[in-house]
């Protein structure tokens, strides 16, 4: 049996892995979740024990193979666990990606790649089924990042409509769209930062949906909610997730929120409370929010007009 010497590459990704997996299995990663797969696939389990734990258990064993006199071994462990590895890029091939995943996957192939024996062309065979399964997965994970991110509701929703916390406009037109109980599972709604304050508001907002709260609740309290005791990486994650949406509002060439996209006639059985006056320039200065046009059109527009491909209203 040869006795090779450490790697240091595989020893630190494997240790990597190990920390990652641990950390995910206590919720401490969410704020790098950015894609639906990684809502969907984070609450699986086997045998009452989470993934992660698996991943974590499977780092540690290459860890230990690693400073280990059997190293030798330690290529066809990687090659076992990238084997496993497959059938799950294969699944988010067909259904959603997740950046997650996608990060425990990339150590394993790191590690598989690091203790690569080229001679053996079963495993360069294999190295590459996993690097394109996984290239495919990146570049899904890509095309969704540049997707609306929706704070509730699905992107397949009839009812879409950009907002701001800080826009007194948004607050009538979401009165209007909830007025309607039976219309809320189909509404989908992309929460828009015009000043700072909205981020923490946006992140609340975020908070009491994922912890069961009805939207119309939800909606009355996360206005009062203006610090918010999350991580500053949650903070940055979804002042990207906002960014998202307003490039997504910019392909509809619109700047000002309220904006609703729909497919539905719903507007002809809504009334609105209170009479919708004024809307909200997306780079307004009023640092206030008050967003009071000269000319205010935006909305008369909005709620006037005819859209070529989501037939609004």
């Amino acid at each position: 049996m040869k006795h090779l010497k450490i790697n240091w590459t595989t020893l630190i990704i494997a240790a990597l892995g190990v920390i990652f997996c641990v950390l995910s299995a206590f919720r401490v990663t969410d704020v790098l979740c950015v894609t639906q797969g990684c809502t969907l696939y984070q609450d699986i389990i086997l045998w009452g024990i989470s993934f992660y734990w698996f991943g974590a258990l499977a780092f540690f064993i290459l860890l230990s193979i690693e400073i280990s006199p059997y190293r030798y071994y330690l290529n066809r462990t990687a090659a076992v666990f990238v084997l496993l590895d497959i059938p799950f890029l294969f699944i988010q091939v067909l259904l959603w990606p997740c950046a997650h995943c996608l990060i425990v996957a990339l150590f394993f192939g790191l590690i598989f790649y690091a203790s690569l024996d080229k001679n053996q062309k079963w495993m360069n065979w294999l190295l590459g089924v996993w690097l394109l399964l996984f290239s495919v997965n990146v570049i899904s994970v890509a095309k969704e990042s540049l997707s609306p991110w929706p704070v509730y509701g699905d992107r397949s929703a009839q009812i879409q409509l950009y907002f701001s916390p800080s826009c007194p406009s948004c607050h009538s037109m979401l009165d209007a769209l909830l007025a309607k109980g039976e219309m809320t599972s189909r509404i989908a709604l992309y929460p828009i930062v015009k000043s700072a304050s909205d981020i923490p508001k946006i992140m609340a907002l975020e908070k009491r949906l994922k912890e069961g709260m009805p939207i119309q609740e939800a909606l009355l309290q996360y206005q009062k909610d203006e610090n918010s005791t999350d991580s500053d990486l949650n903070y940055y994650r979804v002042k990207f997730q906002t960014f998202r949406n307003l490039v997504s509002m910019s392909r509809y060439g619109a700047t000002s929120v309220p904006f609703l996209v729909t497919q539905t006639p719903f507007w002809r059985n809504v009334k609105i409370s209170q009479p919708v006056k004024d809307d909200c320039p997306v780079f307004s200065k009023n640092s206030q929010g008050l967003c009071v046009d000269e000319e205010s059109s935006g909305v008369k527009k909005l709620f006037e007009s005819r859209h070529s491909s989501g037939n609004i209203f």
